[in-house]
């Protein structure tokens, strides 16, 4: 059954685990589902895939059973909502209209209540941020048997397969006794696109569903319905949001542990994806900040700078609602710029001439690109005093872990004294190192100290420009073509 569950004030009354009469009439509606699943998609990106979910929701409400509750976040179909008004929660909506129920208790369990992004791919790379999906994993679906809980499911889906997956899921919530169980048991039934992770969270999911559209439904409503409670809720939790996440920055920053770079890249990132759902500008152009040809750049590292911008852009035209300014002078940190752009280069390197490396060390490519390949030793041992070991077919949980940015730099240049990967020459190459290094100074400085300035993540923006403009970018596109086996 679909439900637009993605109410933001529902995941937030539960996320708030009081004892609220609001509380209890949202978990009346919820106590018939035993299992909930929702859709996280790029309708730009996944375009068909959107088309077939709008096309067959109601289909789809029908033939997933009474057990199972599916929904996508945001915006839901037309037909769906044509047909709503049979629901049980609507007719449970409906009565609470000729009882005496508060303001807030009306705007709860209202199905009109859905968020409404104004920037829906931004609003998929935010939630598969939060949860810890990687974006090129979507569109995919998200199993959990209640939201107040911490670990869930997640499986890739298709076009083809999304009907098959949500009809075994509605078989599994009506027949299962221990419905997640018999998913983590049995997880190859469902997964039908041959991807799928298991993700406990540091907090409820209600909680991280609820974080992600409070910045929806604040940057929506500003300007429009000012002073209005719901308005009100989402700026004060897309606040404490904020707080939250630099705090979390904060602690990784002062950590001083090399393994904690993978989770600071991850909070920078659901930290700028969060506040550019705070820019009502529609048309975001990004060549106005960063002149790089889009399909030369993987879908992840595209987002990463857009979203960047957006925040850029409104703390350049002073868009702000929240009060995100540190207490050392009201200066804005912006170690999460740093960072991001610092990502793009380090996944865009990781994925060209890192598997050049990989290559050259016996990985087969492509059936092994951007994956471990079992019985391989591809490592490099630099050779300076104290040079350690650097491993290029890292495995974690079956998953390719590929080195630091400082050790994959090193990596390169000690292989490229044997001879330079095809493409490349001399001052190419030379000129790459230079701005890898400059890079790599840069990211490590924004990992440690406790500000990093809006000079500094200029200057990196500017790296990326350079590398632009001097087409290593290009050069880069056509080793991952060659890498990955496209003709």
């Amino acid at each position: 059954m679909g439900m637009p569950i993605s109410s933001y004030t529902i995941l937030s009354a539960i996320a708030d685990e009081s004892v609220t009469y609001e509380i209890e009439l949202a978990e009346r509606v919820l106590r018939p589902f035993k299992l909930f699943a929702f859709i996280i998609h790029d309708p730009e990106m996944h375009q068909r895939f959107h088309d077939f979910l709008a096309h067959q929701f109601d289909r789809l409400d029908y033939v997933t059973g009474r057990r199972l509750l599916f929904f996508a976040l945001v915006d839901p179909p037309q037909s769906w909502l044509d047909h709503r008004q049979d629901r049980d929660y609507c007719r449970l909506f409906t009565q609470l209209k000729g009882e005496e129920a508060s303001r807030e208790t009306r705007e709860l369990l209202n199905p009109d209540n859905v968020p409404a992004s104004t920037d829906k791919s931004n609003t998929a790379f935010s939630l598969a941020s939060a949860l810890n999906i990687p974006i090129e994993k979507l569109p995919c679906i998200v199993v959990t048997q209640g939201f107040q809980l911490k670990d869930f499911h997640w499986f890739r889906t298709s076009p083809d397969r999304v009907e098959e997956q949500l009809i075994r899921l509605g078989y599994i919530a009506d027949r299962a006794e221990r419905p997640m169980s018999e998913i983590k048991s049995n997880w190859r039934e469902l997964d039908l696109c041959s991807s799928h992770g298991l993700e406990s969270l540091s907090d409820s999911l209600a909680r991280v569903l609820s974080d992600v559209l409070s910045f929806i439904v604040a940057g929506a409503e500003i300007g429009k319905r000012q002073g209005s409670w719901i308005q009100s809720k989402a700026l004060s939790q897309a606040d404490d949001a904020v707080k939250r996440l630099y705090a979390s920055i904060d602690y990784l920053k002062n950590a001083n542990e090399e393994h904690i770079n993978e989770e600071l890249d991850r909070l920078c990132i659901c930290l700028i994806s969060f506040l550019a759902q705070l820019n009502n500008r529609r048309r975001i152009d990004l060549n106005e900040f960063l002149n790089i040809h889009r399909e030369h750049l993987e879908y992840d590292s595209f987002q990463i700078l857009r979203t960047a911008y957006k925040v850029y852009d409104m703390l350049s035209t002073s868009q702000f609602k929240l009060p995100v300014k540190r207490d050392v002078g009201e200066v804005f940190d912006f170690t999460p710029g740093v960072i991001c752009m610092a990502k793009v280069f380090e996944k865009e390197a990781n994925l060209a001439v890192v598997h050049w490396a990989r290559k050259e060390l016996g990985i087969s490519l492509p059936q092994y690109f951007n994956k471990p390949q079992p019985g391989v030793t591809a490592t490099v041992v630099p050779q300076i005093p104290g040079g350690r070991e650097i491993d290029l077919n890292m495995n974690r949980n079956g998953k390719w872990l590929p080195p630091g940015i400082g050790q994959s730099e090193i990596a390169c240049q000690e292989l490229s004294l044997l001879g330079l990967p095809d493409e490349w020459d001399s001052t190419s190459w030379y000129l790459l190192l230079n701005i890898w290094r400059r890079v790599r100074v840069r990211r490590n400085e924004a990992a440690h100290s406790e500000l990093m300035s809006e000079t500094s993540m200029l200057e990196v923006r500017d790296m990326l420009q350079e590398m632009a403009e001097q087409r290593l970018f290009e050069k880069f596109y056509k080793m991952k073509q060659r890498y990955r086996g496209a003709r």
